[in-house]
């Protein structure tokens, strides 16, 4: 439990940001659960009584799930004593909706999140289905709560279809759909979340339904918040996130004043393809030409994704040739279509293109963003 969260959305302006953890403990269910950084939080704790057991090894020495989950009911009543405004993320080391919490446990949670105007609680889940049939319940019995945002996490377009539907079909204020890490390209303006009927379409942010291009009906709700964000994990196991998925999804967002928070790049990132050695400092002796090299292959790209990505299984590339003084050929087909590099135990950075793209969703259709002030007024 972590007052005070290094986690970039939870810093809403005007709220202290917050990780509260309910429980802790998973089990993987999909690609994007595949390199969780959570059990390395939760191997810290199990020399605690009745913690033991959550996280094991695997063949290759990775940490990962065993499947145990051990709730927390001593942190459902935390809340209560902060009076100032919280941004609370309520499940960063578990699942709420997962099949091993009791729903009298969720309950007691919502009756909290009641309790707790103040505060503003975001829950994603990857138990979606779950997640509709036990918050219809609540609903029954405490209403569509305002400060708790519901949301799915979806790692590529497959999981987007999977999952937000049920997202669409579960009361809620404030509707998330968390694409991190992002695996592929993902289109939330048309999803094929009608299997029986595939020509049809949903796009979720502009909030209508039908054939694209000649929509037919309004949707009665939609997303109201997009996250996105690339892998961290070692260098053997982290997916790079490709710079014209991140770049769609903005675009997505940005065109349906839909709020967007871009999380950030993870361990991969586009780098430098030629780093020219004068830029590096380089003073133009034979004697600085080794140091300046150095420095350019420190900050150069030493892999890339191909032009043709999206039929490669999103594999990428060793880049073979020196990342200075115009040694590096392009690639056959032209130039790389996205040149990066690994960025060892830290994040690559949170820009994209440049530009901070850290946004919330604000009352009555409005968008905060942390580099404007007062909140942006957009109309849907």
């Amino acid at each position: 439990m972590s007052e005070r969260s290094l986690i970039g959305w939870l810093h809403k302006p005007g709220y202290i940001p917050w990780t509260l953890n309910i429980a802790l403990g998973c089990f993987p269910v999909s690609e994007g659960c595949k390199f969780c950084y959570a059990p390395y939080s939760v191997v810290r704790q199990q020399h605690y009584p009745g913690r033991d057991g959550i996280v094991t090894k695997d063949t290759l020495g990775r940490l990962v799930w065993t499947g145990k989950v051990v709730p927390l009911p001593e942190r459902l009543n935390e809340p209560r004593r902060k009076k100032k405004p919280h941004m609370i993320f309520v499940n960063a080391l578990t699942d709420v909706f997962s099949p091993k919490l009791p729903r009298n446990f969720v309950r007691h949670l919502w009756q909290t999140m009641a309790d707790t105007p103040q505060h503003i609680y975001v829950i994603l889940t990857k138990q979606p289905k779950r997640m509709r049939d036990i918050v219809k319940l609540l609903a029954a019995e405490f209403g569509v709560l305002p400060n708790v945002w519901l949301g799915v996490s979806a790692e590529n377009q497959h999981y987007a279809e999977v999952r937000i539907g049920f997202l669409m079909e579960t009361p809620a204020a404030v509707r998330v759909v968390s694409c991190e890490p992002m695996l592929g390209p993902i289109d939330l303006t048309a999803l094929k979340l009608r299997r029986q009927r595939p020509d049809l379409g949903w796009d979720v942010l502009g909030r209508r339904w039908g054939v694209r291009g000649a929509w037919s009906e309004p949707l009665s709700a939609g997303i109201d918040w997009v996250i996105l964000g690339g892998e961290s994990a070692r260098r053997a196991d982290a997916r790079p996130m490709h710079i014209r998925s991140a770049r769609h999804l903005v675009a997505q967002a940005v065109a349906n004043c839909v709020a967007v928070f871009f999380k950030q790049w993870g361990s991969w990132a586009p780098a430098p393809w030629v780093v020219k050695l004068e830029d590096v400092g380089w003073d133009g002796t034979a004697e600085g030409k080794p140091a300046a090299a150095a420095r350019a292959e420190r900050i150069g790209a030493t892999h890339y994704y191909s032009p043709n990505a999206h039929q490669l299984g999103w594999q990428i590339g060793v880049a073979g040739h020196k990342t200075w003084g115009g040694e590096r050929r392009p690639l056959p087909a032209g130039d790389p279509n996205m040149p990066i590099r690994y960025h060892q135990g830290k994040s690559a950075g949170h820009l994209l293109d440049g530009v901070a793209w850290q946004q919330w969703p604000g009352p009555a259709g409005t968008i905060i963003d942390a580099d404007r002030e007062p909140e942006l007024v957009v109309a849907r």
